[in-house]
């Protein structure tokens, strides 16, 4: 039909590019890439003292103990080193990592040494200064290869995610 009829053809192709188009840009809500919460909290803090088990005894078990009792907490990891502690603080999937941070500064039971001060930050793992920034692949488990389409076995291939914000480096391999 469209080589006997070609102005019927691309009629029917301007019609479905005008619908396409209405469709694109004023029919459809386009978001973007939505926030993902994630219930994960970070708190970090400077302690001089060069020793690991003074940090562990003035920061990181008071901490544990102040905290444990909060409501909606799920599991708390410290990390001591000789002048730093850091803890990863992670709530249940109903709260998100502001929600978090705000029951944490209420918690006014904490006993720290003097001229110490937490940082308490959410973790966004798709949020960079400010802004998403979302990488996603999709790569074949294989890996490409020279042989044809027909003489490969299907793979279904898998999604990776990757962070800006991650402290890892990342590796091409997923």
């Amino acid at each position: 039909m469209a080589s006997r009829r070609p102005r019927v053809t691309l009629a029917l192709w301007g019609v479905l590019l005008a619908v396409g188009l209405y469709v694109f840009v004023w029919a459809l809500d386009r978001e973007g890439f939505p926030p993902v919460n994630t219930p994960f909290v970070e708190v970090e803090t400077d302690y001089f003292v060069d020793d690991i088990e003074r940090v562990d005894a003035d920061i990181a078990q008071p901490l544990l103990d102040a905290y444990s009792d909060v409501e909606g907490i799920g599991r708390i990891q410290t990390f001591s080193r000789p002048n730093r502690l850091f803890a990863f603080i992670e709530f249940e999937s109903d709260y998100t990592s502001d929600d978090g941070v705000a029951l944490l500064l209420a918690t006014d039971q904490l006993a720290l040494p003097d001229g110490v001060v937490l940082e308490i930050s959410p973790e966004n793992p798709t949020k960079f200064a400010d802004i998403y920034v979302l990488i996603v692949t999709v790569a074949d488990p294989q890996g490409p290869s020279r042989q044809s389409w027909r003489s490969r076995r299907p793979s279904l291939p898998r999604a990776c995610a990757s962070s800006t914000r991650s402290p890892m480096p990342h590796h091409s391999a997923c």
